[in-house]
């Protein structure tokens, strides 16, 4: 099963093409290495996705061949890590000399 479809159908990410922004982006490694879009899910494998708040870190137990309900989420991947974090520190640029006032 392709990745950003294994993240669709879990309910990981909201939408496929969410999910495969965010791998092409870099957010969703597998095995600790950046995740492709079409990139095969096998269960086992270690996802983790990394949001500006937020680490999530899976292991694939089950496929979905469809979209599951929450309450069947919890037999397709089990949550190894789940950490909130800080969000980085907002890098403010020094105003332009256009930007001055004369």
């Amino acid at each position: 099963m392709r990745l950003d479809l294994f993240l669709r159908n879990t309910g990981l990410i909201k939408r496929r093409t969410l999910a495969h922004d965010a791998c092409g982006s870099g957010a969703v490694l597998v095995e600790g290495n950046p995740g492709r879009p079409g990139q095969a899910v096998r269960p086992g494998q270690r996802i983790a996705i990394v949001w500006p708040h937020r680490l999530l870190e899976i292991e694939v137990l089950a496929l979905p061949a469809r979209p599951v309900g929450r309450e069947e989420r919890e037999r397709c991947f089990r949550v190894l890590r789940d950490e909130r974090r800080e969000p980085a520190p907002e890098v403010r640029r020094p105003p332009h000399p256009d930007d001055w006032d004369a």
